[in-house]
């Protein structure tokens, strides 16, 4: 996460393995968390599409919505919107100097984050707050607030170090954003999905589970939403994948819970929503003044790596496929790039100026060694090379002009992507 200026030398090192201290700090602030009702997303993967559609759909009901996401691609302040404008600088100078005032001690630039955020609500009072999980869900500064239900989105393995080894740890962490009474909705299947019990989820209820309560049917610009209280036809999703499917189905059946509370979303809203939802570095496409094309996906575990591989096997066959990956070294790195060499024909191994990011050395020599495994004797290995930087990246895939190429790994890489060709285009496939 980006500090800004004002925050620096204030921030505690780090991340916090309990959220009372901003507990502390949001009661003497007056409970900020409680002005505005709220939706708390958590999961694995998918969060940030989850909220970009249900965002969408909310404001094309009329509704003015704020939102809290994480991380910040660019900027510092892009994580707290109201009605998809970025809180500016003076207005987080201002709320900081509330959060520090009222803080009993140093809080985590997240923490901080997020008490600004409760704060911004409560000052803009939207209709609405959509708030993002950081990391797991029971210890989160997210989970401060009481939502009025709850998205759980995928449960995989990831952040293995914070949250446990096993997936049944990493399920019950993330299932502690349900509350007493409250809708659950949620993507989480197989082994993850048995863990959604009562004593996990807080005594969430009813616990709405995607493929079973209710299932996105159909392919490109003709899905259909189907439960036992809605079915919508010929729907469009603006951000483009496969796997974008079901976080638009998640966004959907929360949206239908809403309705069953205070709010009137109508299906025409639902349908112009879906359809008009855009985010950045999530299958983006980006366009080299030279006029090649080229993908950016900030996904970064196994389980998005999946995602990325099914899209490769549909949508660029017949081309030379590139995957550029910079990828941060406490994350998986065998495990994502296994079900993609498969797919490929050249890797480019690059980096991120991030401090986590691996260097693109050590990351040659591990896709060697997961090539081996991973490709079937006597199948095409891909071809790997370097690339110090993203800029560099984006270069080389100037020689593949009449091919496809994705750049991958981790969302550090959107804004670097964006820096070398001066603008991003529209997110379309």
């Amino acid at each position: 996460m980006l500090t800004p200026d004002y925050l620096i030398g204030w921030i505690a090192p780090g991340q916090r393995t309990s959220n009372e201290l901003l507990r502390q700090t949001l009661e003497r602030l007056g409970h900020p968390e409680r002005a505005v009702p709220a939706v708390l997303v958590g999961g694995t993967n998918g969060k940030g599409s989850t909220v970009a559609f249900l965002d969408a759909i909310l404001r094309a009901a009329g509704y003015r919505v704020g939102t809290f996401t994480s991380p910040a691609l660019a900027d510092f302040h892009e994580q707290i919107c109201y009605n998809g404008t970025p809180l500016t600088n003076t207005q987080g100078q201002a709320l900081a100097l509330l959060v520090r005032r009222a803080a009993p001690d140093r809080l985590t630039l997240f923490e901080t984050a997020a008490a600004m955020a409760f704060l911004a609500f409560e000052q803009a009072h939207p209709d609405i707050a959509l708030v993002e999980v950081g990391m797991g869900g029971r210890l989160d500064a997210t989970n401060v607030c009481d939502p009025l239900l709850s998205i759980l989105t995928s449960i995989a393995l990831d952040h293995v170090r914070e949250l446990g080894g096993d997936l049944g740890s990493i399920a019950r962490e993330k299932a502690a954003i349900g509350r007493p009474g409250r809708p659950l909705v949620t993507g989480a299947s197989g082994q993850a999905r048995a863990w959604l019990e009562p004593d996990a989820t807080n005594g969430a209820m009813p616990i709405d589970v995607l493929n079973e309560d209710f299932r996105m049917d159909g392919t490109g610009n003709d899905l259909v939403f189907v439960s036992p209280s809605l079915r919508l036809k010929g729907l469009r999703l603006g951000i483009p994948g496969t796997h974008q499917r079901d976080n638009a189905a998640l966004a959907v059946q929360a949206a239908s819970r809403l309705t069953r509370m205070t709010f009137r979303i109508t299906a025409s809203a639902i349908r112009e929503g879906l359809e008009a939802t855009r985010l950045r570095g999530r299958l983006e496409w980006f366009c080299h003044p030279e006029g090649y094309r080229f993908l950016v996906d900030g996904g970064h575990n196994p389980h998005a790596a999946l995602a990325l591989a099914r899209n490769l096997r549909t949508t660029c066959r017949g081309s030379p496929r590139w995957l550029a990956v910079a990828i941060f070294e406490d994350k998986d790195v065998r495990g994502f790039l296994a079900p993609l060499l498969p797919e490929i024909d050249h890797l480019i191994c690059t980096r991120s100026s991030a401090n986590r990011c691996i260097e693109p050395d050590r990351l040659r020599q591990t896709a060697r060694e997961v090539a081996r495994k991973a490709i079937p004797t006597g199948a095409p290995v891909p071809e790997i090379s370097i690339a110090p930087t993203v800029a560099d990246t984006i270069e080389a895939f100037g020689r593949n002009k009449r091919g496809a190429n994705i750049l991958c790994g981790s969302l550090s890489i959107v804004h670097e992507a964006e820096q070398a060709i001066a603008r991003p285009t529209e997110s379309v496939m």
